[in-house]
């Protein structure tokens, strides 16, 4: 999707690119036109209502009995590694087909960070994470990766990301210990992830916006190309905010590219936190969002107020590096807003052409007096990437999604990655019941597509809304936002893809 290059298909891709690219994927811009997005996990949609305790395959050795996670072929990369809860067991994992794992140890050791290298800030156990417990830690390989674990769990919910890598890629595998440069390269993603979202240091230049009810203005107009790389707002009166949406028009676009209330851009969709993360944060009155943001052509950031009676303003400070940005590459942003009956599956990204999927925000609430507090978190969430009707994205569950577990088990939570910023339930302390206000950043994880990106969610579990007799009968509020990058059209492709996505089709 580089408009200046393409990748060297003599040299691997090394640990160390993957590492550097969780500080900035955009030092993977060269390789997502070549690679997939999988999850893969314990979900089996063919047996019952449960979404756990299903692996690839069994296989046994020396007595043991291992129960295969996945075994990819070809080169690729894991980039996340998730599980619900403390359960421990054996976990071993092998590259390229070698008779010896890579790393033999026990689940509890490894997502506590206690085998070099996977440490923290790129590993969290199920009380850093509500519940869930997960790895970032790059693991690539050349030829192939299997994955097993011997558990007596009888409960394990697993996820397992990959990136997988066309014919004629290669990757360089993992070897451990690690060399110089990829320790080096760990120790300045570890210090990054440790400082994500910290408050700025810069010296900042506000500007001042005042808006009538109704009313539109335009806070700031680039003509040369260049990279927006922050936007900051704050207001004195936080209500102000809400009555803003935010259109960003990318290279002299008529149609805006990010169009959202504004604190939903920021993850503030719900009540008023402080938190820091990848690329959202809040510091008492002042927000920040730190997503790349490349144009070509120039672009117009506006606002609006959408109250009839009240006025609004704001103080805001741009962020902007000059000079052409080598990507065709448009961030867009989208939000929606629903009351869905449960077990209701809805579509929350449809979109047509090229691009790259890089997270969300949601705000969940029961309406009314549901049987079961959170139950809605029990629906999965489904990618179909270019038209394939098989999914390559299986969920076991919307908290799942956010990297946490049990509903949240151990409250709110901000991360790098993901977070929790708004839990409400009796069990809480709050009389509201059953709201979720959740938030996650794709990096490695991102998912990249050449055709077209179909995303779904079900509005709590139907298979086990069956059960408990709430399907059609409960009913959610559910507000979202999605973050996803999209290639640049010229006139006569924009035209031709607007045509044709009028209907989303499937194909085998």
């Amino acid at each position: 999707m580089s408009t200046a290059q393409t990748i060297d298909t003599a040299s691997p891709v090394t640990m160390t690119d993957f590492l550097e690219a969780l500080d900035d994927p955009r030092r993977m811009e060269l390789l997502w036109p070549v690679a997939r997005t999988v999850m893969d996990s314990s979900l089996n949609q063919k047996t019952g209502p449960r979404d756990c305790n299903f692996f690839l395959r069994t296989e046994k050795a020396a007595g043991v009995e291992w129960n295969v996670l996945v075994d990819y072929k070809g080169p690729g990369c894991i980039t996340r590694f998730w599980t619900a809860g403390d359960f421990d067991g054996a976990l071993e994992i092998y590259l390229d087909g070698a008779e010896e794992p890579l790393l033999r140890t026990e689940l509890n050791r490894f997502f506590a960070g206690a085998d070099a290298p996977f440490a923290k800030p790129l590993m969290l156990d199920h009380p850093e994470s509500s519940g869930g417990r997960v790895s970032y830690w790059p693991i690539p390989f050349a030829h192939g990766c299997k994955i097993r674990i011997a558990s007596q769990s009888g409960s394990m919910y697993w996820q397992i990301n990959a990136l997988l890598l066309d014919a004629g890629i290669k990757a360089e595998s993992l070897s451990l210990p690690l060399g110089q440069e990829q320790e080096a390269a760990a120790q300045r993603i570890g210090a990054a992830w440790r400082q994500a979202g910290a408050p700025s240091t810069e010296s900042l230049s506000w500007r001042q916006a005042e808006l009538a009810p109704r009313a539109e203005t335009e806070l700031e107009a680039f003509d040369a190309p260049g990279t927006l790389l922050a936007l900051r707002v704050e207001a004195d009166e936080p209500d102000s905010l809400q009555r803003l949406r935010l259109k960003i028009y990318w290279d002299g676009a008529g149609e805006a590219a990010v169009d959202v209330p504004l604190l939903h851009l920021f993850c503030q969709g719900s009540k008023a936190r402080d938190f820091s993360s990848r690329y959202a944060a809040r510091e008492g009155n002042t927000l920040t969002f730190a997503m790349p943001m490349p144009y070509g052509a120039g672009t117009s950031i506006r606002v609006e107020n959408r109250s009839p009676r009240q006025p609004a303003s704001l103080r805001y400070s741009l962020r902007a590096e000059q000079g052409e940005p080598q990507t065709r590459l448009r961030l867009h942003c989208q939000y929606r807003h629903e009351v869905l009956p449960f077990g209701t599956t809805y579509q929350m990204l449809n979109v047509r052409g090229s691009g790259l999927f890089v997270g969300m925000n949601q705000v969940m609430a029961q309406l009314g007096q549901p049987k079961v507090m959170h139950f809605h978190q029990e629906g999965n969430e489904y990618m179909y990437v270019d038209q394939y009707m098989t999914p390559s994205w299986l969920g076991t569950g919307t908290e799942d999604y956010y990297n946490c577990g049990y509903y949240y088990r151990e409250g709110e939570l901000a991360t790098p990655t993901h977070g929790c910023l708004d839990l409400r339930d009796e069990q809480h302390g709050n009389a509201l019941r059953g709201l979720v206000s959740a938030y996650r950043f794709h990096l490695l994880d991102a998912v990249p597509f050449r055709k077209s990106l179909l995303l779904l969610q079900e509005a709590g579990c139907p298979k086990k809304g069956a059960l408990a007799n709430v399907n059609g009968k409960e009913m959610l509020d559910y507000q979202w936002t999605c973050y996803w990058y999209e290639q640049q059209e010229d006139a006569a492709e924009s035209s031709e893809s607007a045509e044709s996505a009028k209907e989303m089709s499937l194909t085998e």
